[in-house]
């Protein structure tokens, strides 16, 4: 009889034990910025705390903060700064940069030093902001449904830098570095003294506004600009009229040829940083397809 007894209480300890272990590992595989929490829930974001390692990430939402210093060997001083954070609230997260790349004349004075960004997508296929299925990224030209930008910035600080949305195609949706091969991007804020690239080819009206088209023939893939003729802290923008200007106009304005069966892998926003100090507030950045 006690042997019967000391059986049961053991079957039953294992049977929740075993639930419990279910339970947790489910909860451990949960994408961390799949769905909202409440404002009762913990976050699963990292909210204010400020990283400053070179390419660091911090998820929220459907997107993912990254600090990009691409070209920071380009600094002949090595005191220079970038850092990211993720500051307001789960109602309304608030991703910020700070940066310091010191003067004109402590770098190459036309290069890039760093691209500090959110983006949705696959930026690189180890490092996504969700999955195909959750944003619709990685995606054929093809099979690509209508992507709906929706920003609003603010800045402080004295330096040279543009503020740019841009996606990248690949040959595949593997997305890896050797396999990009076309560059789109869309300046909604410009430096004072830097171009879009390095021919402007003519203007066009789209989206509802007025946009210089640049090519960048120093790069090894194909690549084309926008520049907002007026430059506008928030907005709208329809991604896809875009990508159809660039694949059935651009060819005839000299723009390199996008493949049609390309891949898209993003949609991000960020500043291209030249020199400067400053501060950069995203306000509002949401992505939305239909």
């Amino acid at each position: 009889m006690m042997t019967r007894i000391i059986f049961v209480l053991t079957l039953t300890l294992t049977l929740a034990l075993t639930a419990e272990a279910i339970a947790q590992s489910n909860s451990a595989t949960s994408s961390p910025h799949k769905n909202k929490p409440t404002s009762k829930d913990k976050s699963p974001w990292s909210f204010n705390k400020e990283r400053c390692d070179n390419w660091a990430l911090i998820p929220y939402e459907q997107n993912m903060i990254q600090n990009n210093v691409w070209n920071g060997r380009s600094m002949r001083k090595k005191n220079y700064s970038l850092c990211i954070e993720l500051t307001g609230t789960v109602e309304n997260p608030v991703p910020v940069w700070r940066y310091d790349f010191l003067t004109e004349a402590d770098g190459g004075k036309y290069d890039v030093k760093a691209y500090p960004q959110v983006y949705y997508g696959h930026k690189r296929q180890s490092t996504p902001s969700g999955s195909a299925a959750e944003l619709g990224l990685p995606a054929f030209i093809k099979d690509l449904e209508n992507f709906k930008v929706t920003y609003q910035y603010r800045e402080n600080g004295i330096g040279e830098r543009n503020v740019a949305l841009e996606s990248f195609f690949h040959t595949t949706c593997d997305i890896r570095p050797d396999n990009q091969e076309f560059e789109l991007m869309i300046w909604v804020g410009k430096p004072t003294i830097r171009s879009g690239g390095t021919d402007k080819i003519g203007e066009v009206k789209l989206d509802g506004a007025m946009w210089d088209v640049w090519l960048n023939k120093n790069l090894k893939w194909g690549y084309v600009s926008f520049v907002r003729q007026k430059p506008s802290n928030s907005g709208i923008i329809n991604w896809n009229t875009f990508v159809d200007w660039t694949l059935k106009h651009g060819p005839a304005m000299g723009v390199p040829k996008l493949n049609p069966k390309s891949c898209m892998n993003t949609i991000e926003l960020g500043t291209e940083i030249f020199w400067g100090k400053g501060e950069f507030i995203l306000e509002k950045f949401k992505v939305d397809r239909f």
